[in-house]
């Protein structure tokens, strides 16, 4: 959301309070603001109308969180698909941005992208139930995107020379790129 959305998220926290008896507060909707300002205020339309139609009580952040961008356990699924693809494209030699932060951290945080070069087809199935272990333990949380360097940057390395290839987008490629230049950006600032 941005600046201009602010009037439309006042008024969709004031219908759902109207719709859920419940009286709104300058710092309840300042809160839930602060919460869901990455999203776009169609996603916070949308995600308001649905919470009507299911929540019993007036919707957590969390539950609103949850609806706009569905539950770990559903996007790792859908995230292990993205990684099982790439791995059978030249992409596993290669340097790579995913469009998903999580991502990132679940193949780091099993060796990275490198040694996934290396998975037997017979593993797969145990290397997809670590990988939705690891992207739910990470899944909505910050995480740094850095390109995950492949085989072929891994070996031009260790020979002591510079990687000059090229890093592929995986997923939405504006997303990836997005993701890789706001992780920059932070580290910029620090």
């Amino acid at each position: 959301m941005n600046d201009t959305d602010k009037a439309q998220f006042a008024e969709i926290m004031a219908t759902t309070c109207v719709a859920y008896g419940t009286a709104g507060s300058k710092e309840l909707f300042r809160v839930y603001e602060r919460a869901l300002l990455n999203y776009t205020i169609q996603a916070v339309r949308d995600a308001f109308n649905k919470a009507v139609r299911s929540c019993k009580f007036f919707p957590r952040i969390a539950d609103l969180i949850e609806i706009i961008d569905g539950s770990a356990e559903g996007n790792a699924l859908l995230a292990w698909v993205k990684v099982k693809d790439a791995l059978r494209r030249p992409s596993a030699y290669q340097t790579v941005v995913f469009d998903d932060a999580a991502i990132h951290a679940a193949l780091t945080a099993m060796g990275g992208w490198h040694t996934a070069y290396w998975w037997e087809e017979e593993d797969l199935v145990w290397r997809q139930k670590e990988f939705e272990r690891y992207y739910a333990l990470y899944f909505g949380k910050p995480c740094e995107v850095i390109p995950l360097p492949g085989r072929g940057q891994v070996e031009v390395e260790k020979q002591g020379h510079e990687w000059k290839g090229l890093t592929r987008f995986i997923g939405d490629a504006d997303k990836a790129g997005a993701l890789l230049e706001q992780s920059e950006a932070v580290k910029r600032l620090n």
